[in-house]
């Protein structure tokens, strides 16, 4: 993939990202090192690896979830429904 140095910054889009709560719960110990942890549980999470590709899927088969430049400098792309396929007969 391109650098992000290699574009200016003004030709990048630039969307919200969500993030989760900020606060952390910090112990500070003798020896000089800093444990950092949320004290918010985790939500729920996938059971198996392919389960975020297969909702994206069928949600937005042709979204693009990989790009490259080739040699020529031209895109490569894989979109999602490409990479369940690849996963399906891995």
């Amino acid at each position: 993939m391109m650098a992000s140095r290699d574009v200016p910054s003004t030709a990048r889009p630039v969307r919200a990202v969500r993030l989760g709560p900020t606060d952390v719960e910090v112990e500070r110990r003798a020896d000089g090192t800093l444990r950092m942890r949320s004290p918010h549980p985790l939500g729920a999470y996938p059971t198996k690896l392919t389960e975020r590709l297969e909702y994206w899927a069928v949600r937005a088969p042709d979204r693009v979830l990989f790009a490259q430049r080739d040699a020529a400098g031209a895109w490569r792309t894989l979109s999602y429904s490409q990479a369940l396929a690849q996963a399906r007969r891995i």
